[in-house]
């Protein structure tokens, strides 16, 4: 039996990433910068996978901006119906985040397809480490 277990640990290792099979100096250096706070764009950031997406981001300390245009409340507006879960406006889900755990995450009401120029000063101006979509 001990035998498969330091065979499967062996396996294990192996399949490690570079950065985690590195010299333990290096793996505090990776870990410092993988836990550094990171500027997100999460694009949909809206919607039902881009806000709790959002949330965590900022939970996790870094610095979230949303990007939406809120084409699934127009459609619903559009046809003269709610949604099944009523979700509050991002706005309004903001301000209670912040107020529920004193971080910020901001909102901008831009259509991604239609609006490339304004999407890249977006990014231009915020120079995001990561960008989420989740946008339809």
């Amino acid at each position: 039996m001990w035998r498969r277990t330091v065979s499967t640990l062996a396996c294990a290792s192996a399949l490690l990433s570079p950065a985690r099979r590195a010299a333990p100096a290096r793996r505090a250096a990776v870990r410092m910068a993988a836990d550094a706070p990171k500027k997100i764009l999460v694009l949909g950031g809206d919607g039902f996978c881009g806000w709790p997406c959002a949330v965590h981001m900022s939970d996790k300390g870094h610095d979230v901006t949303i990007v939406d245009n809120l084409s699934r409340r127009d459609i619903d507006t559009e046809l003269g119906c709610d949604s099944l879960t009523p979700i509050s406006h991002p706005e309004v889900r903001i301000a209670a985040w912040k107020e529920l755990t004193g971080k910020t995450i901001d909102f901008v009401n831009l259509d991604v397809a239609q609006e490339y120029d304004r999407l890249a000063a977006l990014i231009a101006d915020v120079r995001p480490d990561s960008i989420a979509a989740w946008k339809e």
